[in-house]
């Protein structure tokens, strides 16, 4: 859980169990497993800091593990900022990697949701829902009132029990802050027969002025956008 995901002398840089855990959520929400890499001494002893990382994780799991075990991956096909998303039948569950100030605001989620509460309530207290539709931009917004204090301090969960299965928008948007992320691996490629998608999700060999990339995308909030090309 250093830089090298094994045992080495000089290697101290140990990632701090909110990053593991986000980096956990984060994979289970493409689908995919998380190997947590740890490597004995010459003596055959686990470093501490290894030791205390997986024991602080096992307390997360113990709590959340319902949105991590046997989950299935985010309906959505781009990332949010603030977290991601793992889905089970007839669930949604919302991993916060940023607490939001007083209210969650999730754009696209076409089916009605029954109920949302934390997850790591074992009263399943109900969270203040509201559910709205703009027939004309064919826009469905999730509004969920959350509580001051996140209850966790590296990733808080809220379930939201939705009817049938996920069903979501899966239009590139611009989302509440009045942001639109466009992502290399969601592209459209033209002329770029060079062109390559790495592992990354970035594009290499762009060397032809003739080849480039577009996206559609939904404006919900139009203006005037200052654009960032990293």
């Amino acid at each position: 859980m250093n830089d090298t995901w094994g045992y080495k002398k000089n290697d101290h840089n140990w990632k701090s169990t909110k990053t593991l855990i986000q980096q956990l959520v984060s994979v289970v929400s493409k689908g995919g497993n998380y190997l947590l890499n740890v490597g004995p001494t010459a003596e055959g002893v686990i470093p501490k800091p290894s030791v205390d990382r997986l024991a602080e994780i096992g307390e997360w799991i113990k709590v959340n593990g319902e949105a991590i075990y046997g989950a299935n991956p985010s309906p959505f096909p781009y990332e949010f900022e603030w977290g991601a998303i793992t889905t089970k039948p007839g669930k949604l569950y919302v991993h916060l990697f940023k607490w939001p100030d007083g209210e969650l605001v999730l754009y696209g989620v076409r089916n009605k949701v029954r109920k949302a509460y934390l997850l790591a309530d074992k009263e399943q207290k109900a969270l203040k829902v509201t559910q709205e539709y703009n027939k004309d931009l064919d826009h469905h917004t999730l509004r969920i009132r959350l509580p001051a204090e996140a209850p966790d301090k590296n990733v808080s969960i809220v379930v939201l029990e939705i009817d049938g299965k996920p069903n979501v928008d899966t239009t590139i948007m611009q989302q509440p802050d009045g942001k639109v992320i466009l992502e290399a691996f969601l592209a459209e490629v033209h002329d770029g027969i060079d062109l390559k998608l790495d592992v990354r999700g970035v594009i290499n060999n762009w060397f032809n002025e003739k080849s480039w990339l577009s996206w559609n995308f939904k404006v919900i909030k139009p203006g005037r956008f200052n654009v960032a090309v990293i």
